[in-house]
């Protein structure tokens, strides 16, 4: 389970996810995030 975190983490560090983002840029993509999936589930798209 710790190597599943540490990979998780060196994936969001990679990415520069966590230092290169505010929460307002996080909020903005959740809410994206969000969108998409009510778009789907509203479509009835989910498998």
């Amino acid at each position: 389970m710790l190597e599943t975190i540490n990979n998780i983490e060196q994936w969001a560090e990679d990415r520069n996810l966590i230092e290169g983002s505010t929460p307002q840029s996080q909020l903005l993509k959740l809410a994206e995030e969000l969108g998409e999936v009510i778009e789907t589930v509203t479509k009835n798209k989910m498998t």
